[in-house]
């Protein structure tokens, strides 16, 4: 006799035939069936668990987003932004030490920031130039309250206090990564003394000297022709002011 006529033929013997058909079914699966049982109902239905906490997440190992890029009228340079006035800064702290302030019209004047300025040198191992705007009678009382239109320096002293993505150091490649490629170009001096001077987007300028970048400048109020007397200044302060620090 088979194992399923045992299986039947022991139910039947104790309970009414439909109910011992089914019973016999199950006993019989049970017992010699491999397989699996049918999953309940509630159970399928039932939500999938929950990834494990340790499981990294989609977004795990991408690179943080880049922060924007400031626009040249947002970057600050030592507290002080282009744009809007001078203010405390040429009272107290660094930029206090001002090597020399001269007029270039009724409404244009030139602060300068350097090495050799006798007792009130700036030092740094930097030059730096503002273009600022506003009448100037009194320096004392009248030059906290000038707007500054330019900010153009030498050296390093603005790659820690300033936003400005272009940094002492990079080479013309880089320089025109971060700031974009330039738009023109013009040279000021001769063959000796001689600085080349890039115009790049929104306002910003950067300085060479044959390969090398030496400088940098921030605002859209440069004039566009090198042999204006702003950007003619720029060569006297570098090879007067700056140059024997290179």
């Amino acid at each position: 006799m088979s194992r399923a006529s045992r299986c039947y033929l022991h139910i039947l013997r104790r309970v009414s035939v439909p109910l011992a058909f089914a019973l016999a079914l199950v006993a019989c699966r049970t017992s010699g069936s491999t397989a699996p049982p049918t999953q309940p109902e509630s159970a399928a239905s039932e939500a999938p668990p929950k990834a494990d906490a340790k499981t990294p997440s989609k977004l795990a190992g991408e690179p943080a987003a880049k922060a924007p890029k400031l626009s040249t009228h947002e970057y600050t340079f030592a507290g002080i932004r282009l744009n809007e006035a001078l203010g405390d800064v040429v009272k107290q702290g660094p930029l206090a030490q001002i090597c020399d302030v001269e007029e270039f019209s009724d409404d244009l004047s030139l602060v300068v920031y350097g090495k050799d300025c006798d007792e009130d040198s700036f030092g740094y191992g930097s030059t730096i130039a503002l273009f600022v705007s506003g009448q100037l009678h009194d320096e004392d009382r009248d030059l906290p309250q000038l707007i500054v239109r330019a900010v153009l320096w030498f050296g390093d002293y603005f790659d820690s206090q300033s936003e400005f993505p272009a940094k002492a150091g990079m080479s013309p490649a880089q320089v025109d990564r971060v700031l974009g490629p330039p738009t023109f170009r013009c040279d000021i001096g001769d063959d000796d003394e001689l600085l080349h001077i890039q115009f790049h987007p929104e306002g910003t300028y950067a300085i060479l000297r044959g390969d090398k970048v030496v400088g940098y400048g921030a605002g859209g109020n440069m004039p566009s022709a090198c042999e204006d007397e702003q950007w003619e200044i720029m060569l006297d302060i570098y090879f007067e002011l700056h140059a024997l620090m290179d």
